[in-house]
Order: structure tokens, then C-alpha cells, then sequence
């Protein structure tokens, strides 16, 4: 016979109590989550980590001093993430470059690279601004559907090589600032793609590469507004369904168009 256990938030008995990892509490399946059950040991993990920092920043100025080193900005990207950084932009390009190799490898694949690192740094650098860590993430699984997907036979792209993490120190991001990183992305790869149309419409020379680079970023906005978990689409949704419907819209109409002109 099993023992009934009392819920230390609610008092709500339950057979099967979920203990915490950061108080030790046992509580029902309402309120295991830290943030439900106003956890202790969260507030003490997340003092306690930037008392860590504290000290390790206090040790590197010292160390400073002693070198006579002037202070350095930690750095926006670092070795390993930018490493899967151009691994997921190459896979990227792998995708468009068979598409529309008849205005030049070069051409596709530097338009692919700006647009997508364009679209993975917005959302790096909402995070960061919103108090976030962020990190980009190669996925091995994404990177291998990407990878098939530059087949030319496949029909059905699947353009997910990566994605960047976002590490939150003592809170939960609420479902605005889900919503602000996730739209990052998208809204940034809009921009640009107006940039080319209006370099365009200024009667720039380079006409074909324009269009490209639009379509491109087109795209990559497009397929992450998807209403999907795995993509920017549901957070955006979830914070606002009229930032969303707007930006889709724009992103659907404007993709069509491009594809007309290029194909």
C-alpha cells in the first residue's frame, strides 16, 4: 500500500510527491516546479552563482593589475560556437545553392550565410539585451535534415540546422520575452529583404542579386513563423497573435512575389 505524502505548498495529498531539486520539498504535480512553489533554493542557487561571478571577476581584475592588461570586452562569439556557426550556415547553403546556381555559387551562398546568421544573431542579441546567456546550437539531428534536404530529389526541405539556446540565471523567461527573442529572428530577415527591394527599386545593377538575397531572407523568415513548438512561430504566437498573423502575412505575400520573379 502506498503512503500518502502531503503536497509542503498546497497540502494536497498524493501517492507519488515530486521532490525538488533545489529545496529538497516533496510537492504535488501542481507545484513541482520551483517557480510554483516559490522555491528558496532557486533564489539561494541564483545568489549564490553571482556572488561566484563576483569573486571571479574580482580575481581577473587583480590579475589585471598585476599584468598590467587592459580590460577586455567579453567576446560576442566565441571559437567553438562560431565553429557551428559556419558548419549550419554551409548546410544552409548546400539547400540553395543547386536552386539557383545559375546566378553563381558565390552569389547564393554569401546571401544564404548573411541571411541566416543575420536571423540566429537577432535572436543572440534579444536575449542578451533582455539579461538572457544565449549560445548558438549545432543539432545534430537538424544539420542531418538540412543535409538531406540539399538533394535536389527531395522534395519536402527541412531547414533546421541549429538554434540558439537561451540560459536563464534564477527566473524563467516569461512569454513576452519568449515572444521578443523568437520574433528577433524573423522581423530581421524582413528588414533586410526590404533593404534589397529598395535597392532595387533604386535601380541598383546588381538586380538578380537583390532578388536573391530577398527570396533568401524571405524564406528563412517565413518557415520560422510556422505555428510549430520547434519554431519561432508558436513563441510569437503565444505573446501576441496579432504580431504574428502581420508578420506571416508579410512574409507569405512577399515570398510568393519573389518566387514569381526569380523562377
Amino acid at each position: 500500500m502506498l503512503r500518502m505524502v502531503r503536497c509542503q505548498y498546497c497540502g494536497k495529498e498524493v501517492a507519488l510527491p515530486f521532490r525538488c531539486r533545489y529545496c529538497g520539498g516533496l510537492f504535488c504535480v501542481e507545484h513541482h516546479l520551483p517557480e510554483k512553489h516559490e522555491c528558496p533554493g532557486l533564489r539561494r542557487g541564483a545568489e549564490a552563482f553571482r556572488e561566484l561571478v563576483a569573486v571571479r571577476e574580482a580575481e581577473l581584475a587583480a590579475e589585471r593589475r598585476r599584468r598590467r592588461l587592459k580590460p577586455r570586452a567579453p567576446a560576442l562569439i566565441r571559437r567553438g560556437e562560431a565553429m557551428e556557426l559556419a558548419a549550419a550556415a554551409a548546410l544552409v547553403s548546400l539547400v540553395y545553392v543547386p536552386t539557383f546556381i545559375w546566378l553563381g555559387g558565390l552569389v547564393v551562398a554569401c546571401s544564404v550565410v548573411a541571411a541566416f546568421l543575420a536571423h540566429e544573431m537577432s535572436h543572440k542579441l534579444a536575449a542578451t539585451n533582455l539579461g538572457y546567456l544565449a549560445r548558438f546550437r549545432l543539432s545534430k539531428l537538424g544539420a542531418l535534415l538540412t543535409l538531406i534536404s540539399a538533394l535536389p530529389f527531395v522534395p519536402i526541405k527541412v531547414i533546421a540546422p541549429g538554434y540558439v539556446q537561451v540560459v536563464s540565471i534564477g527566473r524563467l523567461p516569461s512569454v513576452r520575452d519568449e515572444g521578443l527573442i523568437a520574433v528577433a529572428g524573423p522581423l530581421s530577415n524582413i528588414l533586410l529583404a526590404a533593404v534589397a527591394g529598395a535597392a532595387l527599386l533604386a535601380g541598383c545593377p546588381l538586380a538578380s542579386a537583390c532578388l536573391l538575397f530577398a527570396k533568401v531572407n524571405m524564406d528563412i523568415a517565413l518557415l520560422n513563423l510556422m505555428p510549430l513548438p520547434i519554431l519561432d512561430g508558436e513563441k510569437v504566437f503565444r505573446w501576441s497573435a496579432t504580431a504574428w498573423a502581420v508578420l506571416l502575412l508579410i512574409a507569405l505575400i512577399a515570398d510568393l512575389r519573389l518566387t514569381f520573379w526569380l523562377l
